[in-house]
């Protein structure tokens, strides 16, 4: 009997940790280089095709980028443009293109087809270049999106814009085997005041603008010059296309941040809405645009997908930030740090096969990607010493590092995970993209001077204040890197940096936090908008408090609240690299804030020398 059970101990383990055609012996970090210049650089996301070249998007502030001859934009036009860049399967430069008008230009999300055509889509300044014969050449005024197709050697191949005379944000972008582009976004706000749809265009079938904000899923011709299928999704209140997938089947799955009720579909897992805030998953017909079916998917607080992909067999996995202790067929977190979460549901909507909690992930996982041998991967950036890492993965070194975890599709159980960082300044997570064989592409944007780096990496210096970095994950290395280096131990996490001291002021005002080398200027509130500045900092999260006035609240709130209780509406949102000046210009929207006085709690993260440091600053809101 004691033989049986040390075999069968021995066959489970194997069948937990080996993953067919990877090489047991070779380190966690494959490759792992910078992508950037001399100004400040980004990487947003990461898309794979079916050859294994690796295609990312960003922003970029530098003037000496490795752009290629005939790439279809050679030299920075603005203050900040969008950039593409296409690596081998062994990490070297195939190309590198600008993209951007004569303002600040944003690259938000890339996809590749299986020709080597990338397809990306980003936020426009003036004068953005567009094609002949695109679906539109005219800006139509508040926020645009573009949608541009470059060939596999970095040519422009189309150039769009899409949007309407009001808020446009684009979140997410898709592809199809057909060469066909998916995009998603949020429209419909207006700064300020009442909102409308703006004539973002619709086709034939689509249901009325809804509310504050609506989600949009668009399906754009092969060549760019119309549209297939174009719809909005959204009830009375606010709703944000924030991620998308298109599967082999027929199926274009999207996941909204939705905040209105009535928007799921009978039979489906969750048909009402459970908090303030739930994510909502949604099945379409890739070729008709027609619905199939939608869910909730959320708890009493409030949860947002920001990342979603479609199996083979049509199941859908989620990640995002679950801040609801009940949230459906996850363990309560011990606090809201557990924020990060992996869903997956039935290829009809309709079962929840599990969920899983990843501790510490106070701000969420921000990309979710299914792997060829049976794992799911998904990526955030971790700022805690709570965030389980496995033996040959590295612990938080630095004020926030970013962070990969590798789950097993079948019940989300963990069979990997690392963080990646240096120790002398930041890393945030962005996205990730996983391999047939288990390996994984992490990116992210960061500026510590000791990142680790490969020996093949074609950018081994950090020039600018922050550069994009593009590394290759092996889940069964025996050790982080190759060959060791003087770097931090693998295992178990250590505990956190101090904390700095704090500050307050009104709106509008600076709030100076020297401790931990972070200012908050500009300070306003603009309707339901607070805008603001960070300098030096990783990322920040938002906890806005006060009393509600009304029935019913919003946000994240209960929808049940009653006059006078208070309610506790937690933002989270990843920093985003802008501009020469090293700042960091976040716009944080608190939905369906009712008259009173609120009270606003920002933590941001940075670096003091070597020591990681927070710092908090609490302003009183009026309204």
């Amino acid at each position: 009997m004691a033989v049986y059970s040390r075999v069968l101990l021995l066959t489970i383990v194997l069948a937990l940790t080996a993953v067919p055609g990877l090489a047991q012996g070779a380190p966690v970090l494959e490759h792992s280089t910078f992508v950037g210049g001399d100004g400040t650089d980004d990487i947003e996301d990461v898309a794979v095709d079916g050859a294994g070249f690796v295609y990312v998007t960003g922003n970029s502030s530098s003037r000496d980028l490795p752009v290629s001859a005939g790439a279809a934009q050679t030299a920075l036009n603005g203050e900040q443009d969008a950039y593409v860049a296409k690596f081998t399967a062994d990490g070297r430069l195939v190309y590198a293109t600008y993209l951007g008008g004569m303002g600040s230009d944003n690259g938000v999300a890339i996809a590749a087809d299986d020709r080597g055509s990338a397809y990306v889509v980003g936020i426009p300044s003036p004068e953005f270049r567009t094609t002949s014969g695109a679906f539109d050449r005219t800006q139509n005024g508040g926020d645009d999106a573009f949608v541009a197709k470059l060939t596999s050697t970095g040519a422009l191949a189309y150039s769009t814009l899409l949007g309407g005379r009001v808020h446009d944000l684009p979140a997410d972008i898709a592809v199809d085997a057909d060469g066909s582009a998916y995009v998603t976004a949020e429209i419909g706000y207006v700064s300020g005041g009442s909102s409308d749809s703006g004539g973002f265009p619709t086709t034939v079938g689509s249901p009325s603008f809804g509310g504050y904000t609506d989600a949009s899923i668009t399906k754009l011709t092969p060549d760019g010059s119309g549209l297939a299928w174009s719809r909005l999704q959204g009830g009375e209140y606010r709703e944000s296309g924030l991620a998308l997938a298109v599967d082999a089947r027929g199926a274009v799955v999207l996941a909204v941040a939705a905040q209105s009720p009535g928007l799921a579909t009978a039979g489906a897992f969750d048909e009402q809405l459970d908090g303030g805030q739930d994510a909502l998953l949604s099945s379409f017909d890739a070729a008709t645009g027609s619905p199939r079916w939608a869910t909730y998917l959320g708890g009493e607080w409030g949860d947002v997908p920001f990342g979603v992909a479609v199996a083979p067999d049509g199941g859908v996995y989620v990640a995002g930030s679950a801040l609801s202790p009940d949230f459906p067929g996850a363990p309560s977190a011990d606090s809201l740090s557990d924020a990060g979460f992996v869903s997956a549901l039935s290829g009809d909507g309709a079962a929840l096969r599990f969920s899983t909690r990843v501790p510490g992930m106070e701000l969420g996982l921000f990309a979710v990607a299914l792997d060829g041998a049976g794992g799911v991967w998904a990526s955030g950036t971790s700022q805690s010493s709570d965030v389980p890492v496995s033996p040959a993965g590295r612990r938080l070194y630095g004020g926030s590092d970013a962070y990969a975890v590798r789950l097993s599709s079948v019940d989300g159980s963990r069979l990997f995970s690392t963080n990646l960082g240096g120790s002398y300044g930041y890393e945030t997570g962005a996205t990730i993209a996983a391999l047939p064989d288990g390996r994984a592409w992490l990116t992210g944007v960061g500026n510590s001077s000791d990142h680790p780096l490969t020996a093949d990496a074609s950018n081994a210096q950090g020039r600018g204040i922050a550069d994009g970095f593009l590394a290759r994950l092996n889940p069964v290395g025996t050790a982080f890197i190759d060959p060791p280096t003087d770097q931090p131990g693998t295992g178990e996490p250590t505990g956190p940096g101090p904390v700095g001291p704090g500050g307050s002021g009104e709106v509008g005002g600076t709030a100076p936090l020297p401790a931990a080398r972070v200012r908050l200027t500009g300070v306003t509130l603009t309707g339901r908008v607070l805008g603001f500045q960070l300098s030096r900092a990783a990322g920040v999260r938002a906890v806005l408090t006060g009393k509600v006035a009304g029935r019913r609240s919003r946000g994240r709130c209960r929808r049940t609240a009653k006059t006078g209780r208070r309610c506790k509406l937690t933002i989270t949102r990843r920093a985003t690299y802008t501009g020469r000046s090293g700042a960091n210009r976040i716009t944080v929207r608190f939905p369906g804030l009712r008259k009173g006085r609120y009270r606003l709690k920002l933590t941001a993260v940075t670096t003091d020398g070597s020591k990681s440091t927070a710092a908090t600053v609490t302003l009183r809101l009026r309204r």
